[in-house]
């Protein structure tokens, strides 16, 4: 008998990434691959994306001074 998969919770993704998760610890964390984990980002929540992308560079530049 095959195990049954429940649907992710994509909600849970972008809470995660809100959170300062980043991909591969999402992806870990909710045992989805971490191609996957991206692709909800990138085509659910573009927008929340791409402040997050925005931040964590900031915040790369800012350390690095």
């Amino acid at each position: 008998m095959a195990k049954e998969r429940k649907p992710y919770d994509q909600g849970k993704v972008l809470k995660l990434w809100e959170a300062g998760k980043s991909i591969k610890q999402i992806a870990e964390s909710m045992e989805m691959s971490r191609v996957y984990a991206h692709r909800v980002l990138t085509t659910k929540y573009p927008e929340q994306y791409k402040a997050g992308v925005k931040a964590r560079r900031e915040a790369r530049e800012k350390a690095a001074k």
